[in-house]
């Protein structure tokens, strides 16, 4: 049995200004199309009344097209605080190696704290 490893999930509370953050920052790039998802199956599988995703998957620099991606995804009822929900906004961290730290964190200053001028 062959296993892979696939996407990140990072659940935003703005996920067109997260994406754009990652694209500008880092180097990734859009996979469309981008998701819009709901249903009642949505709902069994979030434990989320009228649960609703929307977002897009990024290619991470230095992979093929199909390699692993980004996902960040924002749902339309999204909770802050420290109690564990699947619809909780957040993450542990991502790690991304970068040839000239100190160029990337001229693009991290540019973007920390408001949208992002670059684009994705």
């Amino acid at each position: 049995m062959e296993i892979k490893y696939v996407h990140t999930n990072i659940i935003a509370g703005d996920w067109r200004k997260l994406a754009q953050f990652y694209c500008t920052v880092f180097g990734c790039s859009r996979k469309l199309p981008e998701r819009d998802l709901q249903g009642e199956w949505l709902n069994r599988a979030t434990n989320i009344n009228d649960a609703r995703l929307q977002g897009i998957h990024l290619n991470l620099p230095g992979y093929v097209e199909n390699g692993p991606t980004l996902e960040i995804f924002q749902y339309s009822q999204s909770i802050t605080g420290n109690t564990p929900a699947v619809n909780r906004q957040g993450y542990g961290h991502l790690a991304f190696q970068v040839e000239d730290v100190d160029k990337c964190l001229v693009k991290w200053r540019k973007c920390a704290g408001r949208s992002c001028n670059g684009k994705y």
